[in-house]
Parts: C-alpha cells; sequence; structure tokens
C-alpha cells in the first residue's frame, strides 16, 4: 500500500485469506480514494465488496443504501430503509418507556401503544 500499489494489495490481501487484512486495505482504500473510486476499486472483489457491506451494515447505514442504489440493487435498498425504520421506532418507545419511569402510568402505557 505504501508503493501506491492498492488494488495489488487488495488481491493479494484476499489471496491470503486473512479478513483482518482485507478489512485493513479496504478501510485503507476508503479513506485514501473518492468514494466513486473506492466503490469502483472493490466492485471486482466479491470478497472485498462483501466484507465492506458487512462492515457498513454494523458501522455505516447510509453508505450501505448508496452502495445498493449505485449497484442497482433497490430490493436490499428497501430492506435496508425498512430495517432502519423499525430499529428507529424501537429505539424511541425505549426511550419513552424511561422517561416514563417517573411518570404518571397510564399515560406512558397510551404512549407505548401507540407509537
Amino acid at each position: 500500500m505504501r508503493m501506491n500499489k492498492d488494488d495489488l494489495a487488495l488481491e493479494k490481501a484476499i489471496m491470503s485469506g486473512d479478513t483482518d487484512l482485507v478489512y485493513m486495505v479496504v478501510m485503507h482504500l476508503k479513506d485514501n480514494l473518492t468514494l466513486g473510486e473506492f466503490l469502483m476499486a472493490i466492485r471486482y472483489h466479491p470478497v472485498a465488496l462483501s466484507l465492506y457491506i458487512k462492515y457498513c451494515k454494523d458501522q455505516d447505514r447510509r453508505t450501505l443504501v448508496d452502495l445498493f442504489y449505485q449497484d442497482d440493487q433497490f430490493m436490499n435498498s428497501g430492506n435496508a430503509f425498512v430495517q432502519d425504520s423499525y430499529s428507529e421506532k424501537v429505539s424511541h418507545k425505549v426511550a419513552c418507556m424511561l422517561s416514563c419511569l417517573g411518570g404518571d402510568l397510564v399515560e406512558c402505557c397510551f404512549i407505548i401503544l401507540f407509537l
């Protein structure tokens, strides 16, 4: 990577079978390339692409949606939006439940049931 042979480094990391090494190269590429260049670089390496998608599912949901949209994977993009909406709704319910602990129990039940 220090020799600016990023594509070769990615290929060698994939051939080694070491996922940590692949993650390291992918993150290096992500930090040093524009988003378009980065996505084009990993598009032709299915192992790197699938590891990056796994990373995005856990760490960067917005980029995941953009990645699916760019690859015309509209079903996966829609699924990611739906999953995000459910997780936001659940976290909002938990926040309401926690704020209601010191309040009126009837009001809390009403809020939780109709959110």
